[in-house]
Parts: C-alpha cells; structure tokens; sequence
C-alpha cells in the first residue's frame, strides 16, 4: 500500500523527489500502526489511510503527467514497475501469514484467511470484505490480512489511472479539469453509498478514489505550473486558473505566508481527527474531508518551515520509506496475538509487536525490495516481472485452495473433530427462513408453521437468533409434556416492539407482527430471550411496552429468560482447539471453565428489569455455571459443547437450558 517514492539513494539523483512527502506518509502509517494497537488511545488513527491515498495519488500521477509530456508513458512499463515495487513485500507477508495461520487457526479462522490471501494476491480484499466484515467491527481486528483493503482499493485505481492519463495525453485534453469531475462523482458516490451501507462506501473503491484523486490534482498543478494543458493553449479561463497556480509556485512574501498557513492548517487538522474521530462515527463519507484536506494541505505547502523541519526530519523520512513493508507487516503480528491471548494482549506484547514491525520492515524494506527494484545484482536479474507474477498467482491459487477446502479442516486431531462445530449442524433446526427470519427477511416471511398448528397448551417464543437457539430444547422438552412450541425469531431483533437499528430496520415491523400473533394465539406461556445488547434506555423502554402489550388480558404467563454464557475469541468450537494447540496434545478445554469466558452483569440487570417489571425470569447462566465457571461440555463423556461459536447454543446445549427452564416453570 501507499507507494510511489524514491529509495534513499535514489532521492539525491530526483530533483522531483520530496522528503517532506516521505515525512508525512511517516505519519500516516504511525497513526494507523497506533490505532491498530491502542485503538482506545489513538482512537482517530485510522484516517492515516485517507492520508496515504491523497499521498499516493500524488507521486503516482506525478510521474504518469512526466512520462506523457516527454510521450515517454508506457502502461506496459508502468505495470512492470508496479509489480517489482508492490508484490515482493506482499508476497512474502501473505506467505508467512498463510503459514502461520496453518499452525494457529481453527478451520473456520483458517479458511477466512485463505479468503483473504486470494483476495489480496489478486487486490480485491476490499471486495471480499465488503461482504465479510466492517473494518471497525470487533471481530476485524481477528484478521490477519484485513488491512489489505486499501491496497487493493489503490491498484484497482491504478489499473485504470495510466490509461486515462495516457489517453487524455493523445486527445489533447485538459487532465485537472477531467480529474476534479472524477473527484467530485466519487465523493458524490460515496455520501450516497453511506445511506445504503457503510461497509459500501468504506470499500467500494467508486467512493473511495476521489481521495487519490485530489492527490492527483496537485500533481498535475505542481508539473505543469505554467502551463496545465498537455498540447494545446490554455483558454482565457484557464489562463487566469494558471496565474494563481503559477503565483502559488513563486517566491513571493505572500505565497509564503499562505504556505505556512497551509502547513499548520493541516497539522491542526491531523491533531483533530485523531483526538475527535472514533470508530462510532458514520466514516468515510463527509467525515473524510478533515483527513484528506489535512493531506492536501501539507502536500501543497511544499517548502515551509513545517515541511523542511519536522517533516523533513531524518527518522520520519526513514519510516516514510519503509512505511509499505512497515504497513504490511505490523496488522498480521497484532491479529495474531490477538488470537492467541484471548483475554486481550498485553501492553508489554504490543510493544513487541511494533517493534517487531519495524525490524521486519527495515529488513523487507532493504534486502528485500531495494535488490528487486532497483540494483542490478542477482536478485534483480533473476526474479524477473513475470516470475513475480507466477508467484503472485499461486498465492492466489492456495488462498482459494484453503478456502475451498474449509481451512484444510483435516488438520484437527482425530478426536477433537467432534468438537469442531460451525453452526450449520444446529441452524437447519432454526427453521431459518420462516421461523427465523435472515438479515434480508422480512415479516411476511413468517411461515403458518411457527403457530405450533394453533394447538394448546402453548409456549411462544420470541425474539433474536439466540431465542431461536433455544428453539431445538424446547420443542423436544415441551413435547413430552404435552405441549407445542410456537417460534416468532429475527436476525438480531430483540423482542422489544418499537426498535430498530440502521442495520436492522426491519425489526419494528417484524416485532408488531409478533404483538399481533401473539394475541391472536393466546399462549400459555409466553417466553422472551435475546442477546439484550441493547442501551439502557431503549432496553427498558421496549420491555416495558412489550409486557404491557402482552398483560392486557392477563392469560399468558410471561417469562424473561436471560442472557446464556458468552465466550471468548471466536467462540467454544475454536476455544476447544486453541487450548490443544496452547496445552499440549490430548489437552482439552476443562468442561467447566472461568477461562475464555466473557463476564458481564447483562444477567444481574436483566433480572432487575424482571422483578420491576413484576414477571417471571430464568437465568440459563444460573443453569450452566456456578461458581467454578460455565459448561463448555456435556453429556456422555463430555462430548458435546454447549454452544458453537461465542454464544448460540448448540443442539445439546439447548436441550440442557431447555430442561432447566422447564424444572424452573413447574
């Protein structure tokens, strides 16, 4: 990611070179490497990406303008030099994480990353992970290979970019104006896009490029300064355009002075964005324009006090110059550790981390990627653009190969395979689709199959995937009691008539029609269960609503059942192999166990809640743990787990709270 400088050596011979360029990209990869570690600390350091698209976009374009002036621009030779600057680096990071993830990573994690290995050889992470996982979701910061989103976001634009160049070049066109029409339809685009999905407009690269694009925009002023056009005269207009760039390129006291201004201008807005932007907000979208302008700002400043003497400074050029390898190498190490030491990482290990990331970046940076670029020793002899190329595409080609076969599920040992659930043994029991409505259902889907057959005496359950969980347990429970079990479930939609959320805008409608059946059924008993992640406020107001609506009549006993155990990491299934992997062969997670347990007091409040509201309430924590920990295993020789990722009960697990609740409701 964020290429296009000169190497050290190579900066002395190019007059076009600017350290204080390499400075600032310095700074942006800092940011991100901070907020990547301590994102609590740094917590607006992501925008440094912002910074490095407007920085790339400037030093490519720069010398794509060049090569078309003097009619030297090859796209041939262009992709050539983007090969032997972007896929040594990358290939040897990709490489080492594949190989890592072999020894460390369940399955599931495993085949994951095999998605994002193919993803990032072929630079469309950004499109896998747009239908994956959000970048400032929890679980991103599990994934080794991640951050090479914006990589593939900066070569698709360069894929397309020398081309326009080029043709622009050939028809004799003004390339600034051309370029702010891009800038300004992409920018549009992703304000747009933020109203459908915010993972669209993070990765959708249409609404991401104008930020190269203004990058592009000053270099295409800063190379032309007299004269903007490729061929042909510039018009009136465009003579006066030319005047004040030409005034911004002179010595004069007043440049000068608004150079500074420019310079410390985006200094205070770098300082802004880091202290003010969280993950919480709604970003890109307007957002971005603090980061980028901060970038624009500085890059145009060109020779202030700023950019000479901080910019400039000798350890920032450094890291500027080995920011690529430096970026490519500290998100695997942090994702790692996270992985392995489920209670979060230590503040000492993360040190290490970084420090890791930067010794490794200093060796890709100079034994690595400087002998293939740029000597003329034997590794720039043999490993040739298309070797590169082989080797780029079977990376690829064993990324989808660990994909498809689901992370190479044969490496678990024999007899943990049992343990190794993804879901989808206990999901066909959901009765997804009609029982339990998906992300995408609405509430027209409900199927006439969830009223039980309309038969007494009745247990209704309602609300999210976990109460859909607890579905399997209670039909085989009730039934040998003589019951029938209705089910009204949703995708992330606790029963709480009246929310919703920009994710889940359904949920309102799907809860009134709930409401609605449940008065029209008349349940004996009526039972609600979620994850209750839910605010304070908005908790106890759509309970209170809800056992309001559901009491009128005064005939269905109402039941709050409560939060189940919650695990760690990436859940029990995971857990079970990490604790083989960390204690030795044989090993196995405890049955009962404190360790890799999320604690929370959801349970203590939830029961509050119960009693206020003056309805009953069974705590499935109370049944699975005490205070030697929770189940993680059950049955005969404890060989079934109780859930099958961080929360939703297994099959096994649901029959066991099953039985508990219905000792608790007798």
């Amino acid at each position: 990611m964020h290429t296009g400088y000169a190497d050290a050596n190579a900066a002395v011979k190019n007059p076009h070179y600017r350290p204080d360029v390499d400075g600032l990209r310095a700074i942006a990869v800092l940011l991100v490497v901070g907020y990547h570690a301590f994102p609590e600390t740094f917590r607006g350091g992501f925008v440094g990406v912002d910074i490095f698209f407007v920085i790339s976009g400037y030093l490519i374009t720069g010398i794509l303008v060049r090569e078309a002036d003097n009619g030297a621009l090859s796209i041939a030779r262009f992709y050539a030099r983007r090969i032997r600057r972007i896929f040594p680096a990358l290939i040897l990071v990709a490489t080492s994480a594949l190989a890592t993830g072999w020894f460390l990573l369940s399955p599931n994690d495993f085949r994951s990353l095999g998605a994002s290995v193919s993803g990032g050889a072929f630079f469309v992470q950004n499109l896998v992970l747009m239908n994956e996982v959000g970048y400032f979701d929890i679980e991103a910061v599990k994934k080794p290979l991640l951050h090479l989103w914006s990589l593939g976001i900066e070569e698709q634009f360069y894929i397309c970019w020398p081309i326009v160049i080029l043709a622009l070049a050939r028809l004799k066109i003004e390339p600034i104006s051309t370029t702010f029409a891009l800038a300004c339809g992409s920018f549009l685009f992703g304000v747009l896009a933020m109203r459908v999905s915010q993972d669209l407009a993070f990765y959708f690269p249409v609404g991401r490029v104008w930020e190269l694009f203004l990058g592009a925009m000053l270099a295409i002023a800063a190379v032309r300064k007299k004269e903007l056009c490729l061929r042909s005269p510039p018009s009136r207009h465009r003579a006066l355009v030319l005047r004040k760039l030409n005034w911004l390129h002179s010595e004069s006291r007043g440049r000068t002075i608004l150079h500074e201004s420019f310079a410390i201008a985006g200094v205070a807005l770098i300082c802004y964005c880091v202290a003010d932007f969280d993950a919480r907000m709604q970003y890109p979208g307007f957002l971005a324009l603090a980061p980028v302008a901060s970038a624009v700002l500085l890059v145009a400043s060109r020779d202030t006090w700023t950019n000479r003497r901080v910019l400039s400074n000798r350890a920032l050029v450094l890291v500027g110059l080995i920011s690529y390898p430096l970026y490519l190498w500290h998100y695997p190490l942090m994702a790692f550790m996270r992985i392995s030491f489920v209670d979060g990482v230590p503040f000492a290990v993360m040190i290490a981390c970084i420090l890791v990331s930067f010794l490794l970046a200093w060796l890709t940076y100079f034994f690595v990627e400087q002998p293939i670029r740029f000597s003329n020793g034997v590794a720039h002899r043999v490993i040739s653009v298309q070797w590169l190329l082989v080797a780029m595409t079977l990376l690829g080609l064993g990324g989808m190969a660990t994909w498809a076969t689901n992370g190479f599920s044969g490496r678990e040992p024999t007899h943990l395979k049992r343990y190794m659930l993804t879901g989808k043994e206990t999901r066909v029991h959901w009765r997804s689709g009609s029982c339990f409505l998906e992300p995408e259902d609405d509430a027209g889907k409900v199927g006439r199959e969830c009223a039980g057959g309309g038969r007494h005496p009745m247990i209704l359950i309602w609300g999210d995937s976990y109460a859909a969980a607890l579905y399997p347990g209670l039909k085989e429970v009730a039934s040998s009691h003589g019951y029938v079990v209705a089910q009204y479930t949703a995708a992330a939609c606790p029963p709480l008539p009246g929310f919703t959320t920009p994710r889940r805008p359904q949920c309102g409608d799907i809860n009134d029609a709930v409401i609605r059946k449940v008065k029209e059924l008349q349940p004996e008993i009526m039972l609600l269960h979620s994850t209750w992640k839910v605010g304070a406020a908005d908790l106890e107001k759509g309970l209170s609503k809800a056992i309001r609506e559901l009491g009128r009549e005064g005939k269905t006993r109402i039941v709050i059942v409560g939060p189940v155990p919650e695990w760690k990491g990436n859940g029990l299934a995971a857990n079970v192999l990490d604790y083989y992997f960390g204690e030795g062969a044989f090993a196995l997670l405890p049955a009962r166990t404190k360790y890799r347990l999320v604690e929370n007091d959801a349970d203590a409040t939830m029961r509050k809640l119960a009693t206020s509201m003056q309805v009953e309430y069974f705590s499935p924590r109370d049944a699975l743990c005490n205070k030697d920990g929770c189940l993680a295993r059950i049955g005969k020789d404890a060989a079934e787990l109780t859930a099958f990722d961080y929360g939703h009960l297994t099959v096994a697990g649901s029959v066991y709270i099953a039985r508990s609740l219905w000792h608790a409701l007798r």
